[in-house]
């Protein structure tokens, strides 16, 4: 019977070995094979079982939230949180630097009302001056120019001195504003530091609580779930039975996989001499029968 392989012909040479001494490299690892068999064969049952497995889960399954919507649900709770105390640190930290500006705008008035007090007081003062030393005749001597220079000398001190005292207090109402900026951004570093690690334990105290109502669902809900498991093994394990009668062969995942083990024993055996090949066989004759199914009538006419 074909089994769907197609491999180079050779030669079929029988060696005699009565005569040779033994090879090591001829010798036949005849546990290590049949563990090998045993490995590829238990992967179609546990291909089966996850298959089987993922049916019952398909079929007998709570409606539970996954992880990405208790992410969800945690921001939202975290944000309705945060999102207020950063509302509240913006009002007050606004309020605060708006009082200060408020400041620096009225100490903008204050100086440029004291420059215009002192210009006039000064102007004044020339004007009184001029005017007595007119009635003197003194009105383009020497005096009313001294008298003239000390004034505008005076009236540029005052002045000067009016303005450090404005940029003095202007300097130190924006420092004031700087620093509540800066305690305004620390802090929101702060709060998102605060929000993560939160969001982080939130998240996962919800996965703790989802992963319980699914084991408690689970439990209450075995035994369903075996016969769901069961139905779903039964079922495949009868479509080939029934498809293997009508046959003579295996289909599907189970086709590959005894082939697979076909494959390998062929290639495990794969210049061994006849003598310990035909004792091979005829020594775990009822486990080969087991391992290659359907599959073990060609495959002593193949490698004897």
């Amino acid at each position: 019977m074909s089994i769907g392989l197609e491999r180079p012909q050779k030669n079929n040479v029988i060696i005699d070995t009565r005569n040779m001494m033994p090879d090591k490299g001829n010798i036949l690892h005849e546990d290590r094979i049949l563990s090998d068999l045993k490995d590829i064969s238990d992967k179609y049952a546990a291909d089966l079982n996850k298959r089987a497995n993922d049916y019952a889960d398909k079929v007998v399954s709570g409606e539970f939230v996954s992880d990405e919507e208790l992410l969800g649900q945690a921001k939202q709770s975290l944000d309705s949180i945060y999102g207020e105390k950063t509302k509240k640190l913006r009002s007050s930290t606004e309020e605060k630097t708006e009082a200060l500006d408020l400041q620096k705008n009225e100490a903008a008035g204050d100086y440029a009302n004291r420059q215009s007090a002192l210009r006039e007081r000064y102007e004044k003062a020339w004007d009184n001056n001029l005017e007595s030393l007119s009635k003197k005749g003194m009105s383009h001597s020497s005096t009313a120019a001294l008298t003239k220079d000390l004034l505008q000398s005076d009236y540029a001190a005052d002045a000067a001195e009016n303005e450090r005292k404005y940029t003095e207090k202007v300097d130190g109402l924006e420092r004031k504003i700087q620093k509540y900026n800066a305690a305004y951004e620390d802090a929101l570093r702060n709060y998102e530091i605060t929000y993560a690690i939160e969001l982080e334990d939130k998240v996962a105290k919800l996965k703790k609580q989802r992963d319980q109502m699914v084991e408690s669902y689970n439990k209450s809900h075995q035994s369903e779930r075996q016969a769901a498991f069961d139905q779903y093994k039964d079922e495949e394990l009868s479509r080939n039975k029934k498809y293997e009668e009508e046959t003579g062969d295996y289909s599907g995942g189970k086709k590959q996989n005894y082939q697979e083990r076909y494959e390998y024993l062929l290639s495990a055996l794969d210049g061994k001499n006849k003598g310990r090949i035909d004792r091979f066989l005829e020594k775990y004759k009822n486990e080969l029968k087991e391992y290659l199914g359907l599959y073990y009538d060609s495959f002593l006419e193949e490698v004897r």
